[in-house]
């Protein structure tokens, strides 16, 4: 398999690992999602701010066609995972419905402007809008439409490169992220940093196929045509059952709550944490008093101060900068949940998981994959799971865990 695949290719082996996370990503959202498939149909392409590609979004539908999530992965080939996230959502955005609405709110917020659509971008992880330029007067700006809410985010003059980390993010505040993801890049090397993982799946999921073939099996992902055209159920799941990951994890029942506000992610994270502990009165407005949450967010420190407030000082934060997975799988063995932070963004860490393949040839451990399953209150209003891949191109992107134990 090549590390620039096909977006056809790429949907195949994504299809293949889908199919081995299903049951988990059941457990962790509360869907039966026995029998979605990542779907063969073309992924949304996602540039980064500098117009670069960055992401393709793959769905994941059942067997009704219906999308219930994305499977995020790489559009820069090895540079990036080729599993970055699978996020299962109530208020999925349908692209040509978003991108369509993004246009006619712009040409109602600008008036006698000329209004043209460059497509979907990542603002801010995991953030996706629709970046549109705007012509008026022989002036050219661009503005970025947030595509679950087709709501103006930010202008921008028409070609200017964005900083590598907006104003908010360099503060320390978690609201709404602004900012390059590719600016954050490492400078590309000989190899890309991800090629081994890709190999190594690429590698693992054709020994697997070669001995299903040996058993008159083929496997393939769902396509747009009718179920009848789509790998039945049950031969996906019998054919795979023997090549199934080990696992281990820490998975915490939390139900998900979303944000009300576009910089509520503190705030609605600090509530699902608080709810959790059995503290369930307070609404997302008082949270907002007690943390200080103000007009581009909130603060770790108050965060932490309003925690123990919130909780008549039963309960006190520490945080952790940078954190490993060990550091949070260790901290999960606890089974206390914590604040996880990535640029200009909050969300609730409730578990994680790690995967090992076995060859099904030699039956030894060849492929490993790390995850942490995240209650992500964005989008505003409705939330999303998210089982985020725990290693990111980005060496500071889990920039800080805010872990809870009882006061002393």
């Amino acid at each position: 398999m090549p590390l620039a695949p096909t977006a056809e290719q790429q949907a195949r082996m994504l299809d293949f690992y889908y199919a081995s996370f299903s049951h988990d990503v059941s457990l962790m959202t509360g869907l039966d999602l026995a029998n979605t498939s990542v779907s063969a149909q073309v992924p949304l392409e996602i540039a980064d701010l500098d117009g670069s590609p960055l992401f393709r979004d793959f769905a994941i539908a059942g067997a009704d066609g219906r999308r219930v999530g994305v499977l995020r992965s790489s559009a820069r080939g090895a540079a990036l995972p080729l599993i970055d996230a699978i996020m299962i959502g109530q208020a999925l955005f349908d692209p040509e419905v978003a991108e369509r609405d993004c246009q006619a709110r712009a040409a109602a917020e600008y008036p006698g402007a000329t209004v043209r659509s460059r497509g979907f971008v990542c603002y801010g992880y995991p953030r996706i809008g629709v970046s549109i330029d705007v012509t008026r007067g022989g002036q050219v700006i661009r503005a970025i439409y947030d595509a679950h809410m087709t709501a103006l985010v930010r202008e921008l003059p028409a070609g200017a490169a964005r900083p590598a980390t907006d104003a908010g993010v360099r503060r320390g505040e978690e609201g709404e992220p602004f900012y390059s993801y590719s600016a954050q890049l490492p400078e590309a090397g000989e190899v890309p940093p991800f090629a081994d993982e890709w190999q190594r799946a690429a590698r693992h999921m054709t020994n697997v196929t070669r001995v299903l073939a040996h058993r008159g099996v083929t496997f393939r992902p769902a396509t747009a045509e009718p179920p009848s055209d789509r790998l039945p159920p049950t031969r996906a799941e019998d054919a795979l059952e023997d090549f199934r990951p080990a696992m281990q994890g820490v998975t915490l029942p939390i139900g998900l709550i979303g944000q009300e506000t576009p910089v509520f992610c503190a705030v609605a994270t600090i509530k699902m944490i608080l709810g959790y502990l059995g503290f369930h009165d307070p609404t997302q407005a008082v949270i907002a008093q007690a943390v200080r949450t103000g007009a581009t967010g909130t603060t770790n420190d108050n965060m932490i101060r309003g925690l123990n407030e919130l909780t008549g000082g039963k309960w006190a934060a520490t945080l952790v900068d940078r954190p490993t997975l060990g550091d949070s799988s260790q901290y999960l063995g606890g089974f206390v949940p914590a604040k996880s932070g990535i640029p200009g963004h909050a969300r609730l860490l409730r578990g994680y998981r790690e995967y090992v393949y076995r060859d099904p040839t030699t039956g030894l451990p060849s492929l490993r994959q790390s995850f942490y399953l995240v209650n992500d209150p964005y989008p505003t209003r409705n939330g999303q799971y998210a089982m985020e891949n725990a290693q990111k191109p980005i060496d500071d992107f889990y920039r800080n865990l805010l872990k809870l134990q009882p006061a002393t």
